[in-house]
């Protein structure tokens, strides 16, 4: 455990990404092949009911008044790699609240449009 005296102690047990560290490791000048020659590989994407049927990866949201964090005009540029490890993503509804996913989720090709659903006083997530 860290204490004042200390900065370079950490709470974090080893299994997760640090917070004060970003997520996407690549340095200007560093070859992305050796970059991910390096990385375990991430587990196949199998389609559910739940996922999109487009063959699309960016997770699916176009109801109104709802919207997403990162926002999905975002995901839209996230590689596979980093849909797969979303840190705290979240799911707005203007007037109903949000629900929030603590930590790294796997977000690739859902369809948030048929899973999330936020109405006065009830959280719907399937």
């Amino acid at each position: 455990i860290a204490d004042s005296d200390n900065d370079d102690l950490s709470e974090n047990s080893g299994d997760s990404p640090r917070d004060d560290q970003p997520y996407n490791s690549h340095q200007p000048g560093q070859d992305q092949n050796e970059d991910e020659d390096e990385t375990e590989p991430i587990p196949e994407l199998i389609i559910t009911s739940t996922h999109r049927q487009d063959g699309i990866l960016c997770p699916k949201l176009t109801r109104k008044d709802y919207y997403s964090r990162p926002s999905i005009e975002e995901l839209k540029n996230y590689t596979e790699r980093q849909l797969y490890a979303v840190k705290d993503f979240a799911v707005y509804h203007g007037e109903h609240g949000f629900v929030e996913w603590e930590g790294l989720s796997d977000i690739r090709a859902l369809d948030l449009d048929e899973i999330v659903f936020l109405d006065h006083g009830k959280v719907e997530v399937y």
